[in-house]
């Protein structure tokens, strides 16, 4: 078999590429918008908007099916990309918050490891 057929194995095509930058360019087009407007609908379908959407995050809803059982992103799916930015948003800022920094970061001698015999 040629393993230059296959697809993992084809080179990046300027039509390829051009898809993955608008795509990247709306994401990061949403994500200012959401910045810009607090209270921008997110889920057209259900109309729910930020607010909406971080309240129900904050009350615990952690993945996109969390958010559909909340009535949030349970129809047509076109939230789904922003919503998936919102979450990981805050699952790192809740990261942040909670990280606890080891010893060495702090300036904190830690207790020295038991020599095994």
């Amino acid at each position: 078999m040629d393993v230059t057929k296959s697809c993992a194995m084809r080179p990046l095509t300027d039509r390829t590429a051009g898809c993955i930058m608008r795509e990247v360019e709306t994401q990061s087009q949403n994500k200012k918008r959401i910045q810009d407007e607090p209270n921008v609908i997110i889920c057209i379908c259900r109309s729910k908007n930020e607010k909406d959407v971080m309240r129900a995050i904050e009350n615990g809803a952690s993945t996109i099916r969390d958010l559909q059982r909340c009535g949030i992103g349970d129809q047509c799916g076109s939230c789904h990309v922003t919503l998936s930015m919102m979450l990981a948003e805050a699952a790192e800022a809740a990261a942040a918050t909670s990280a606890t920094p080891c010893p060495a970061c702090t300036g904190v001698n830690a207790e020295p490891a038991l020599a095994m015999a």
